[in-house]
């Protein structure tokens, strides 16, 4: 899924085509990452931790907790 956006276009040939202004990049880019990151919140909201709490001890939700685990001792 693509935001339309002003300050891009997009065609088959030539692929996507950005304008010169910083601005408008700059909103376009956020604009994708918040629609990014919205979808990955929803399907862990979603998905991930329904599953988490009625199978705490699947091997997949053992995965996620330790790399969960592994990124936030990474970011202090």
């Amino acid at each position: 899924m693509r935001i339309p956006h002003a300050g891009s276009s997009y065609n088959g040939e030539d692929r996507y085509k950005f304008c010169s202004d910083p601005g408008e990049l700059q909103a376009y880019e956020v604009a994708v990452i918040r629609e990014k990151l919205t979808g990955i919140h929803r399907f862990i909201a979603g998905v991930v931790v329904p599953h988490a709490a009625l199978q705490p001890k699947d091997r997949w939700i053992k995965h996620l907790n330790t790399r969960s685990a592994r990124s936030s001792s990474h970011s202090r």
